[in-house]
């Protein structure tokens, strides 16, 4: 007589990233990652489009000059730094490999729901995609859990590390982990960290502190998540509910001049 397995089955949906090789590479070592799926990150021009019905021309224009200008050079001093992080915490940024990935050019897209049908899982990892639609979160009957670098609700949207420190000098500077809903981060909670950053950290290298404290969280969810036995949990933050967007270039500088945030 034969027992019955519990599915353990699980794939990653992410962009090609830093964050989401350390995710990938770090829970591979105890968890059965099926296939990992890169979707092809938005357009340039659809994201400008996007941000100027939201935000106006002048916020848009301001995020693009702190994109092109002050970003690259933010990247190139923090180096150091990441590869310290990175050696520090024993986590890798290797590539994929080639036989667990799948590409595909929207996580919206039919081809992938035909994907993630066909691939029979039992848990979906989400780091850094597109927005996901209704028809993709219920073509399946999973779990779809989010990494996002920030703590929610306060700090939904992008950045929530570099926000939190603006905000209110990093009290909640954390990472959460949440069940993915129609809204922008805002699903049921099943983790959350909060910690502090060191001098030595900035915009650039957040998102790593951030990924590497989320994991811990994932290795102890994960086995409850597949036994179908997880707990949500209130938020560690009694701040209210906010979304925040990319800094434009003023932000930024007046942020680091008058605040100390980098």
């Amino acid at each position: 007589m034969h027992e019955n397995k519990m599915n353990n089955k699980i794939a990653i949906i992410c962009t090609d990233s830093d964050a989401s090789r350390i995710l990938y590479h770090s829970l591979s070592k105890d968890f059965n990652i099926l296939k990992v799926i890169f979707e092809d990150k938005v357009s340039i021009s659809k994201r400008i489009k996007s941000r100027y019905y939201k935000l106006g021309l002048k916020k848009v224009i301001g995020q693009l000059l702190f994109q092109l200008i002050i970003y690259p050079f933010l990247k190139i001093n923090s180096k150091k730094r990441v590869n310290e992080i990175i050696e520090t915490n024993n986590v890798s940024v290797k590539p994929i490999p080639i036989d667990k990935v799948i590409r595909l050019k929207s996580i919206n897209s039919e081809e992938c729901r035909k994907v993630l049908q066909d691939l029979d899982l039992a848990l979906i990892l989400v780091n850094g995609t597109r927005i996901i639609n209704i028809k993709t979160l219920n073509c399946v009957s999973i779990p779809f859990v989010n990494t996002h670098v920030g703590v929610t609700p306060r700090y939904r949207g992008v950045h929530g590390g570099y926000w939190s420190l603006v905000d209110n000098g990093g009290k909640y500077f954390g990472v959460s982990i949440h069940l993915v809903d129609k809204g922008i981060d805002t699903g049921s909670i099943l983790g959350q960290s909060i910690f502090s950053p060191s001098f030595s950290d900035s915009f650039v290298t957040y998102p790593y502190l951030q990924m590497i404290n989320a994991l811990n969280i994932h290795k102890k969810i994960i086995p409850e998540i597949l036994k179908g036995d997880y707990t949500v949990l209130k938020s560690l933050c009694e701040l209210d509910s906010r979304q925040w967007y990319h800094p434009t270039f003023i932000d930024y500088l007046l942020n680091r001049l008058l605040k100390g945030v980098k």
